[in-house]
């Protein structure tokens, strides 16, 4: 018992000191700065170099269709949520809509790819955090036959559920 005494204390001790440290200020939940919160609209927006069209372009362009949705031959639009910081960066990228299949992890990593890429926002003429929301539609570069819906069908089934 003599001899487990100085290791229980020692572990005593480690785990205090571990417990008492200080933690990261997101881990603890800690609000931002009011600097750094994001606006949702702003007097000028953000935009990506060279416009809307250059934006889409890119996307596209840099899609990698993920193996796992190619085998289920899963399809869809991701809504990405993600924050323009004042020197054109991009953090906080986040899926609004859960796919699956690889389809939410690669709307993350395009978005992510345009950091840096970005004009910021600006309001009263000072540069400032923006959150924006993109959707990428994953059916524009499905490596299958994406099967055509019919509008009128959706209306259909949508006033029978009612």
């Amino acid at each position: 018992m003599k001899t487990l005494r100085p290791l229980l204390t020692l572990l005593f001790l480690a785990c205090t000191f571990a417990l008492l440290s200080p933690a990261d200020a997101a881990a603890q939940g800690t609000p931002l700065p009011e600097d750094e919160r994001p606006y949702q609209y702003v007097e000028q927006m953000p935009e990506f170099n060279g416009g809307s069209e250059a934006f889409t372009n890119f996307l596209y362009d840099s899609l990698t269709y993920p193996p796992e949705a190619i085998v289920a031959k899963q399809t869809g639009v991701a809504r990405v949520r993600f924050i323009v910081r004042p020197d054109g960066t991009i953090r906080d990228a986040q899926t609004l809509t859960k796919m699956g299949y690889g389809l939410d992890e690669e709307a993350v990593r395009l978005v992510k790819l345009t950091s840096g890429h970005w004009k910021p926002g600006s309001q009263n003429g000072k540069l400032v955090h923006v959150a924006m929301d993109v959707t990428i539609d994953f059916s524009r570069k499905a490596p299958f036959e994406v099967p055509k819906q019919d509008p009128k069908q959706n209306r259909k089934a949508k006033k029978q559920k009612n």
